[in-house]
């Protein structure tokens, strides 16, 4: 059964990254290298999307006015029963609420595939930019990922209200592995979207993960999307591939 965002998230050993990428980088661009970012530069990227002041889903924040998710988050409700808090690595203390002004899903997300599962949020009042709402940076249209990068994703998830946010380090899966895997439950992975794998992980909780992003350096490469139920050993969660829809964010945003 496809579940949208099911990741784990708790007691997973640290794992090397190794991404296929095919489209090759514009001309000038570099693939991303291997560098250690502090844990609240990652956290204070992050906002909470709330469903009547209850967190659903993660997003990113891409300036004072917008922040990214994934389409899923917004597409069953109505904007006004949504919010973000920002400011805050917890989500009982500390922290900014903002409305929503404006939801632009990408116009070919699908819930049956669950491509195209990106979507932009205008906030009011505007974010603060300070040391606790730090701005995220985008790769380049159709970026590489150097090969045995480290990768590192973040999330509230399902928390109990108080929980910190938590990261953990993952490893990212051959693309054409990833197709073939999903192939036998006849699920169709794109080239718009980059699998993670935990091959020695095992699962304490699994949590529902939406929208948060998947980190390499500092450049946010993935966002959540979908998994075949809780992942385990050789069983793949798919993120949107961040680099297939530089332009688009560009079209809605400015960023």
């Amino acid at each position: 059964m496809l579940s949208y965002a099911l990741l784990t998230v708790l007691a997973v050993a640290g794992a090397s990254l190794a991404s296929v990428v095919r489209t090759p980088p514009p001309p000038g661009e570099k693939h991303a290298s291997n560098r250690v970012i502090p844990d609240d530069e990652l956290f204070s990227t992050q906002v909470s999307l709330q469903y009547r002041r209850h967190h659903t889903c993660g997003a990113s924040i891409l300036n004072s006015e917008w922040v990214m998710t994934g389409a899923q988050c917004v597409g069953s409700f109505s904007m006004s029963d949504l919010s973000i808090l920002a400011g805050s690595d917890r989500l009982d203390i500390g922290g900014s609420v903002h409305q929503l002004k404006r939801v632009i899903m990408h116009p070919d997300f699908s819930f049956l595939t669950a491509r195209n599962d990106i979507a932009v949020l205008q906030v009011s009042p505007p974010l603060s930019i300070d040391e606790t709402r730090r701005v995220i940076k985008l790769p380049g249209r159709g970026q590489l990922i150097a090969t045995n990068s480290t990768a590192t994703f973040v999330g509230w998830g399902q928390s109990m209200v108080g929980d910190k946010m938590k990261k953990i380090s993952v490893s990212v899966m051959d693309q054409e592995q990833c197709v073939k895997v999903y192939s036998e439950f006849f699920y169709r992975v794109s080239d718009s979207q980059v699998c993670i794998n935990i091959p020695e992980g095992r699962k304490d909780k699994c949590y529902g993960d939406a929208g948060h992003p998947l980190f390499v350096d500092d450049v946010v490469v993935g966002l959540a999307s979908w998994s075949d139920g809780c992942p385990v050993s050789g069983t793949p969660s798919v993120f949107t591939r961040v680099s297939s829809y530089r332009s688009w964010i560009k079209e809605q945003t400015g960023v």
